[in-house]
């Protein structure tokens, strides 16, 4: 009877590890690994497909760790290329606020240098008017003649 139930232990365990390794090699992924352990709880101690029992568990193992790492590097990934984005925006920013500080500079020179050429030309109008007036003063005091008045004294009783 022993005989009997080690020859059924030894069957079903090689169905069960069979079933585990199609489940794990139709989706070899977390998913597919928890399907496979599902099975291979179901598998009894100390059969002789122990052996290919720990290979399999092994393998899932190695398998996630990789996804894992894969995972992990993926996401470091995107974390470096998202701080290379940023510094990149920043870099691209502060340029453009450089830009934006030398050409109000700029501009402020060229807003100060015609504000003073319009002053000077101001300042030359109006001494340019006041020479005129003064010469046409002149001329005025030149030709100038105060009015006589011609008057008679009449007396009046």
């Amino acid at each position: 009877m022993i005989e009997y139930y080690d020859a059924y232990t030894e069957t079903t365990a090689v169905e069960l590890l069979s079933t585990a390794k199609s489940k794990w090699a139709s989706s070899p992924n977390a998913s597919g690994a928890a399907m496979a352990a599902d099975v291979i709880a179901q598998i009894p101690a100390g059969t002789k497909v122990q052996a290919e029992l720990d290979a399999l568990i092994a393998e899932i193992n190695q398998k996630l760790r990789e996804d894992e790492k894969r995972d992990w590097e993926f996401k470091m990934q995107q974390y470096n290329d998202e701080i290379a984005r940023q510094k990149r925006e920043y870099a691209l920013r502060k340029q453009q606020q450089e830009a934006d500080i030398a050409y109000r500079d700029r501009q402020q020179i060229a807003d100060n240098e015609y504000r003073r050429k319009e002053q000077v030309a101001r300042d030359q109008r109006r001494r340019m008017l006041i020479d005129a007036c003064r010469q046409v003063g002149l001329a005025f005091a030149k030709n100038y003649q105060p009015p006589t008045y011609n008057v008679k004294n009449v007396y009046a009783w």
